[in-house]
């Protein structure tokens, strides 16, 4: 369970959920405490409809539950079926946006909750940065960044994850600490980006130990897409 809160995002361990479920609390019927890690695997989404009893409530999902359900792409289907849940329906608060977030329809029909449509602020981009629209208002409002190709270290932390960040990394690679060779800090604010790992690629020296990345290292580098492959090919 431990080594599972690094590697909860690698989509391998998706597959390993499948073949070992014995390791679960309770095969089939996942304890909310052990779904705190393994929340962002896409099969835990198909136990969610099959043993959907361990939830508060079925269909009416409580907003403690969703803080590690939210990542699960049956939830997003849940929330269409019983919006009720949520403070008001159709337009979220920020608070509660701190666990829908990545839900992405929501954005679309309620911009109007964001703090100045279409420039949105700072720390409103902290709850919405794993939304693929918001990626969109940054290409039509790039001013809020602190410099326009050159993100800050700072800002990065919250817009990390967004796809338009990965090009601006690409045009603009000079803010890393050394261009091929991210330092471990620096990583631990882009390493959701798509670019990124293209760099792992090709500068794997920085890791521990080339082809064994240490458990340590790999809580930074275990959203890279190329990391499963290494912990394919060298298990």
């Amino acid at each position: 369970m431990t080594s599972v809160r690094y590697w909860s995002n690698l989509r391998q361990v998706s597959q390993i959920l499948v073949t070992s479920l014995s390791r679960l609390s309770d095969t089939g019927h996942i304890s909310i405490t052990s779904l705190r890690y393994w929340s962002h695997f896409h099969h835990v989404s198909q136990i969610l409809v099959t043993s959907p009893s361990r939830l508060s409530d079925i269909g009416h999902i409580s907003i403690t539950s969703l803080r590690y359900w939210s990542h699960l792409h049956h939830v997003c289907q849940i929330l269409v079926t019983s919006p009720s849940r949520l403070k008001d329906t159709g337009h979220i608060s920020v608070t509660s946006l701190r666990y829908w977030s990545h839900l992405h329809d929501i954005l679309v029909t309620s911009p109007s909750r964001l703090s100045d449509t279409g420039h949105i602020s700072i720390t409103s981009f902290r709850y919405w940065s794993h939304l693929h629209r918001v990626s969109q208002i940054l290409v039509t409002s790039p001013s809020r960044l602190s410099d326009i190709g050159h993100i800050s270290i700072t800002s990065v932390r919250y817009w990390s994850h967004l796809h338009h960040v990965s090009k601006i990394l690409v045009t603009s690679p000079s803010r890393l600490s050394d261009i091929g060779h991210i330092s471990m800090t620096s990583v631990r604010y882009w390493s959701n980006l798509r670019q990124v790992s293209q760099i792992l690629v090709t500068s794997l020296s920085r890791l521990s130990d080339t082809g064994h990345i240490s458990i340590t290292s790999l809580r930074y580098w275990s959203h890279f897409h190329h990391v499963s492959q290494i912990l394919v090919t060298s298990p």
